[in-house]
């Protein structure tokens, strides 16, 4: 379903791996992504975000929403501080 699709990207936001792999295939600068993004800011409602089980996907989500953080993102030192603060908020 639509609903679960939707689900399953939003929840794929909150791999530091996968948002370096959109930048390094340039799909973040294409305006369909970035407009798919924008839609799915619909998620962050408590309505939606109850079916996140990865926290961290919303909070990627907001800063997907940044022109400068995307481009940003293709530096691995970035992924790499997203990766760490993944890892020290799960001790």
């Amino acid at each position: 379903s639509k609903f679960e699709q939707e689900l399953a990207f939003v929840q794929s936001l909150a791999s530091p791996a996968y948002l370096r792999h959109l930048a390094e295939t340039s799909l973040l600068h294409d305006q369909a992504l970035v407009a798919y993004l924008a839609y799915l800011r619909y998620w962050q409602s408590p309505e939606y975000a109850r079916f996140i089980s990865y926290p961290a996907s919303l909070l990627h989500l907001e800063l997907l929403q940044n022109p400068a953080f995307r481009a940003d993102l293709i530096n691995e030192s970035v992924s790499k501080q997203l990766n760490d603060a993944l890892y020290f908020d799960w001790l």
